[in-house]
């Protein structure tokens, strides 16, 4: 789920439904704990035990770390792994608690046994949104970005021609 933000800081937002006190934890509060079974990339789990939970919410392998690698800050990732308290966050809206694995899913009609994993992406606008360069540019590195994401996370290679 893609949309544009407005708030000051020119990072990506990315939500797994996931607040942002629950992304300040350290990383064994994360990781012990049943906050997984609430996030939007649940089911990865089953397909993931190299990473912990942790790591693939704000990682070097993270979808936060990789856009961070091709450009494009966000947040969470391994250089900013949560909001700070006074900062604006989007943590996923209905599309991710509808439509992926997350136990929210039920309440809203979907499966909480989904294999389909969701994460709603708030761009910021300069250098992403603000011309047609800038958003063939930020198309460009999402297709990276997710291709890496799958194979390194799902296994999944895919082909470009």
């Amino acid at each position: 789920d893609l949309h544009g933000h407005g708030h000051p800081i020119p990072r990506l937002e990315l939500g797994y439904l996931l607040g942002a006190a629950t992304l300040r934890l350290q990383d064994v509060e994360l990781d012990n704990s049943t906050r997984q079974d609430t996030s939007s990339i649940r089911a990865l789990a089953g397909h993931d035990a190299r990473h912990s939970f942790s790591q693939r919410l704000r990682g070097p392998t993270s979808l936060g770390s990789l856009y961070a690698a091709f450009g494009y800050p966000a947040v969470p990732s391994a250089d900013a792994p949560a909001p700070l308290d006074d900062e604006p966050y989007f943590s996923g809206g209905y599309n991710t608690r509808r439509y992926g694995c997350g136990i929210a899913a039920a309440s809203l009609g979907g499966s909480v046994d989904s294999r389909v994993c969701g994460v709603q992406i708030e761009a910021h606008y300069p250098g992403v949104r603000d011309s047609a360069p800038s958003r063939a540019r930020f198309a460009d590195a999402t297709v990276q970005v997710l291709e890496l994401y799958l194979e390194m996370h799902w296994s999944v290679r895919l082909r470009r021609n």
